[in-house]
């Protein structure tokens, strides 16, 4: 009994090499098959679920909120961190710049982002400061 490609069903003469050797007998038949890794039958909407959950959201804000006061203190007072050094550091501690209660914009020109009582000043040129 001779192996056969599982998506058109024709008889498999020679392995080739490649992701789809093996199993099927062209890339196409690969691509086209539902079980197939590249090919998702879940729509990319249904696949990324959004952070619509109260509780979810409220979870988020809580840990922005403990992480915007460590920021504060792990920076010096009157100290503005380099792009590099203080939006890195927000970032490895797992800060969600998506998620915040509320943005100003600084007559200067910098972006703040506030976390209830916490707030953070990005400045145009990249510079980052607790508020």
């Amino acid at each position: 009994m001779s192996a056969r490609c599982l998506s058109c069903k024709k008889p498999l003469e020679v392995k080739k090499n490649g992701p789809y050797s093996g199993d099927f007998c062209s890339e196409y038949c690969f691509a086209t098959h539902p079980r197939s890794t590249r090919h998702s039958t879940t729509p990319l909407w249904r696949a990324q679920r959004p952070k619509n959950s109260r509780r979810e959201i409220d979870k988020i804000l809580k840990r922005n909120h403990g992480i915007l006061k460590a920021f504060k203190a792990w920076s010096h007072p009157g100290q503005t961190c380099s792009d590099i050094g203080g939006l890195q550091w927000l970032k490895s501690k797992g800060y969600d710049f998506d998620v915040h209660t509320h943005l100003g914009l600084h007559p200067d020109g910098a972006t703040e982002i506030w976390c209830y009582d916490q707030g953070l000043r990005i400045f145009p040129g990249g510079g980052a400061h607790p508020i």
